[in-house]
């Protein structure tokens, strides 16, 4: 009975350790077999690894990286926009995940970009497992500018995401889905009716 119970407690706790506990968070843990791939025209594919500086800069060394990410390509295209890009020259970011000394760690959490000068949000996102799951840009304001949902999908395609736009007092612009298909982005706006 007693040896039952300690197999239920073990089992137990395999459901709820979270996947990359268990698979690895380091980027010293990846199998590169099914990463970083070419087609036979020598343009990436599926999915690449994107290094980033503790500063959330891309980078192609190791040595200076602090991060990873994956990165989803079709035809040398990628899915998601190229988030790590600031309108700011400089900024500080925000979170709570703990990173290894001397390891390359998977982005996993919620991440707050602001102004140091002015302690403003600038941009705020979301990564799971490695993938983005949201992007939120702001105004200098401090007005909500932009967000994509990776999360919310259009129907059935997989690589689609949602995409809002909104003026400097908060009104929508446009809102709609991004759908990728082929290396190629078309967007489908959506009516407010």
């Amino acid at each position: 009975m007693k040896r039952l119970m300690i197999v239920m407690l073990l089992f137990s706790l395999f459901l709820v350790i979270p996947a990359n506990l268990i698979f690895g968070q380091y980027y010293s843990d990846l199998d590169f077999d099914t990463l970083n791939q070419v087609d036979e025209k020598r343009k990436k594919v599926g999915y690449w690894v994107e290094l980033l500086s503790s500063d959330f800069k891309i980078v192609k060394k190791e040595k200076k990286a602090t991060y990873f990410r994956f990165v989803y390509y079709q035809n040398d295209t990628r899915f998601d926009s190229g988030l790590m890009s600031a309108t700011y020259k400089q900024f500080l970011i925000k979170t709570k995940q703990k990173t290894k000394e001397g390891e390359i760690t998977i982005l996993n959490g919620h991440y707050s970009m602001y102004d140091p000068k002015t302690n403003t949000l600038i941009k705020e996102f979301a990564f799971r497992n490695g993938k983005i799951s949201f992007l939120k840009e702001y105004y200098k304001n401090g007005v909500l500018g932009a967000e994509l949902n990776y999360d919310r999908k259009f129907k059935d395609y997989e690589y689609s995401h949602f995409i809002a736009h909104y003026n400097e007092n908060g009104n929508i612009l446009m809102k709609g889905f991004s759908i990728f298909e082929n290396g190629k982005h078309r967007h489908m706006e959506l009516s407010d009716d």
